[in-house]
């Protein structure tokens, strides 16, 4: 856009305006931080205790999870809360935000916090952050009882939920192997994408045919 006219210190003015947003840091562990929306003021009249804690869980097991990091501060008005991790191997698992003045955890998210705001106005409460390694998997080429001159694909490590994986085409549809009298053939190739925490998934057996 071409500049229309100068402002008072004779600076070109696109009539395009800036707007600044900031995020406040209490925790801030190695694996993650918790950041709000506003910073916080302990001494002043009418503001609440809210208290942040960042937890490293193993699986589901958040019973026994182990306390990272905690901080408190006042606050008047409703703020976000967001976690940003800093090691891209672990996840935000859960999170939870437990006021004060009712019985129980009031609000349990599957991993960050999604109402606005985060937190109500004049609440006194806790949010817990609860992250965990990311779980992966591996895939495996076996073929039991193989013939001779039979030699696998090489597998893989380390695939994270969630994304895709492409068997080898070493051996695509209608490949065959001799073996003997015997001739084997492959039924085809199979993109696949691993699940969630599913045992079953974590190796599998590519057969023939």
């Amino acid at each position: 856009m071409e500049p229309t006219e100068l402002d008072d210190n004779n600076t070109r003015n696109t009539g395009h305006q800036l707007v600044f947003y900031y995020a406040c840091r209490y925790i801030n562990d190695e694996k993650a931080g918790i950041y709000t929306s506003d910073w916080g003021e302990p001494d002043y009249s009418g503001v609440v205790h809210i208290t942040f804690e960042l937890y490293l869980v193993e699986g589901e097991n958040y019973a026994q999870a182990e306390l990272l990091e905690s901080e408190w501060d006042g606050f008047a008005n409703g703020i976000q809360v967001i976690t940003t991790l800093y090691d891209p191997s672990y996840e935000v698992a859960r999170s939870e935000v437990d006021y004060s003045d009712t019985p129980g955890v009031d609000k349990i998210y599957n991993g960050q916090i999604t109402d606005v705001p985060a937190v109500e106005a004049k609440r006194e409460c806790t949010v817990r952050i609860y992250i965990r390694l990311k779980e992966t998997f591996s895939v495996q080429y076996d073929w039991l009882n193989e013939p001779s001159g039979y030699n696998p694909p090489n597998g893989e490590t380390g695939i994270e939920s969630g994304s895709s994986y492409t068997v080898d085409t070493t051996y695509t549809s209608d490949t065959t192997v001799q073996a003997g009298v015997y001739t084997y053939t492959f039924s085809g190739q199979r993109v696949y994408t691993s699940g969630k925490r599913n045992v079953d998934d974590k190796q599998r057996r590519y057969t023939v045919r």
